[in-house]
């Protein structure tokens, strides 16, 4: 089934800051279907990081923007953000599920640090 396109200037928008101290929500609402810009800030002097492959495997990416870098539609798993940058992320949620974001870039050792809580995509 064919969407339409986004109308970006009615999107949700989500703020969230990310320090060493985790984020600054517990958890992250939206919905199957509603256009969805994250502004992420990190308002920490270290770099910070936002995976989940799962979950960007389940939203279409319309945009993401890093800093000053812009890309159109790409295929990520999570975004790194530099001390004292921002971070858009423009998207629409395609599948409903719980999903479980990290905030460190040595997550797939088990290194554990800044979790934001969940991500929670209601169908």
């Amino acid at each position: 089934k064919d969407q339409p396109p986004a109308n970006w200037n009615q999107a949700k928008t989500i703020n969230l800051d990310i320090s060493g101290n985790g984020y600054g929500r517990d958890g992250i609402y939206m919905k199957v279907g509603e256009p969805t810009v994250l502004q992420i800030a990190n308002t920490d002097k270290a770099e910070r990081f936002f995976i989940d492959g799962d979950f960007f495997d389940s939203v279409a990416m319309a945009q993401v923007t890093v800093g000053s870098a812009k890309t159109d539609r790409p295929c990520i798993s999570g975004v790194h953000i530099g001390p004292g940058k921002k971070a858009e992320l423009r998207f629409v949620p395609m599948k409903a599920g719980i999903f479980y974001p990290e905030g460190n870039a040595l997550w797939f050792l088990g290194v554990h640090q800044g979790s934001p809580g969940f991500i929670y995509v209601k169908g």
